[in-house]
């Protein structure tokens, strides 16, 4: 029997899906059913099937999240999207993220459905080793960052031959800095654990599309991500964008406030406890920081940095100049410069102009004001340099940046 799973957000297309053909008698069984990606990932954790049929508009994670996410956690499972006849440009979508076939919910007939399910390109199944890998594979994985972090093996190199059999990405032996987050909420016990699954699995997107980073759970309330250094320079500002956009995304989805922590560099799994303990050292401080912002280990932090990291954020639509900033801190402008670009690894002007570009792509998303209004409420008159000073920091121009965001809605 092949295993289906049915993903829909309405009760009646589900209750008609199962309804629409003797399952059983076909070679097929459908072994449970979802109103969203989140709980659709939740089974397929328990029980993976062999089909997964989904609508792709749905609260909650949609088709084209579920798609893409389990292109990489399951992929052997065949996807059929459930589609009406306007979605067309939705189905092609879907179908680069990896669907395999398409099929009208309203319309389609129960031996058109077979016909399809019939002819899609199965792999074999797993077997019982590769089945339970798959199921404990968290725990796995939070095994060994726990033996690397309390140095708890008699061979480093069998260790690291633990990671390279999982296929993890984490190579200790090359550059490499550790984020530790860590989050908070009143959590009802029988949440907790899927809570914590959920913000593991939320991390582990965020992070791993675009940045060479593994993610692994570390304890009840917190997360690492290990970020290999790829050039000759860590992504520093990628790795900043990245976490105020899981912190967005674990306050909207999972109601989660995070706080982050980044590590120097380092190099060779020995070191690997070393980093994280500037992590737990700089967030257990408990100093002021900007919310959401990630905070970087640099010793002694000065809390002048901080200060007038926090007068930045409230004040962008002033002339923010390092005159101003370096009077603020009673400094001379040139030790203030030295000062702050040692302490957050780039300029003061580069930190205020990334700052904009950061509130303006809040508003390019949530707003439809025009290029020049946004500009000027991020405190640039010029619509035309603020383009050019987004396109440098983003790669993208607002116009397009704004685009893309509708287009993934």
């Amino acid at each position: 029997m092949r295993k289906v799973l049915v993903v829909d957000d309405e009760f009646l297309v589900r209750v008609g899906i199962k309804s629409f053909l003797n399952w059983e008698e076909n070679g097929y069984t459908i072994i449970g059913e979802a109103a969203d990606g989140g709980q659709a990932l939740e089974i397929m954790e328990r029980e993976l099937p062999e089909v997964v049929l989904t609508d792709l508009k749905m609260d909650g994670m949609d088709g084209f999240e579920l798609i893409q996410v389990s292109r990489k956690r399951f992929p052997t499972v065949q996807f059929v999207v459930l589609s009406s006849f306007e979605d067309g440009e939705n189905v092609k979508r879907a179908m680069k993220l990896g669907a395999a076939d398409y099929i009208f919910k309203l319309t389609s007939k129960p031996d058109e459905l077979l016909r399809i399910l019939n002819e899609l390109p199965y792999e074999q199944p797993e077997n019982e080793a590769e089945k339970l890998l798959r199921k404990n594979r968290s725990a796995i994985k939070q095994r060994l960052i726990r033996m690397a972090a309390q140095r708890s093996y008699p061979y480093r190199a069998e260790l690291q031959e633990e990671f390279r059999q999982m296929e993890l990405k984490t190579e200790f032996q090359k550059p490499y800095c550790v984020l530790l987050s860590r989050f908070s909420r009143e959590i009802h016990e029988k949440d907790s654990a899927v809570l914590r699954y959920a913000m593991e699995n939320m991390t582990q997107e965020v992070f791993e599309d675009g940045l060479c980073a593994e993610t692994y759970p570390y304890t009840a309330n917190s997360i690492l991500v290990i970020v290999q250094q790829t050039g000759t320079m860590q992504p520093i500002e990628q790795i900043r964008r990245t976490f105020s956009r899981l912190y967005e995304y674990a306050a909207r989805y999972l109601g989660l406030h995070l706080e982050g922590c980044l590590s120097t560099v380092h190099t060779g799994m020995e070191q690997f406890s070393d980093a994280l303990t500037e992590c737990e050292r700089t967030l257990d401080r408990h100093l002021p920081h900007v919310e959401g912002e990630l905070q970087q280990y640099s010793g002694e932090t000065r809390t002048e940095i901080v200060t007038v990291k926090r007068y930045v954020q409230n004040n962008l639509t002033a002339e923010l100049t390092v005159k101003d900033a370096a009077e603020l801190c009673s400094m001379s402008e040139s030790y203030f410069s030295h000062l702050f670009k040692k302490e957050t690894g780039i300029s003061f002007v580069d930190y205020v102009n990334t700052q904009r570009v950061c509130r303006a792509e809040e508003l390019l998303r949530t707003s439809d004001k025009r290029i020049s209004e946004i500009a000027q409420e991020v405190g640039v008159e010029n619509s035309n340099y603020f383009s050019v000073m987004f396109r440098k920091i983003r790669g993208i121009s607002p116009q397009e940046y704004r685009n893309q965001k509708k287009s993934r809605i």
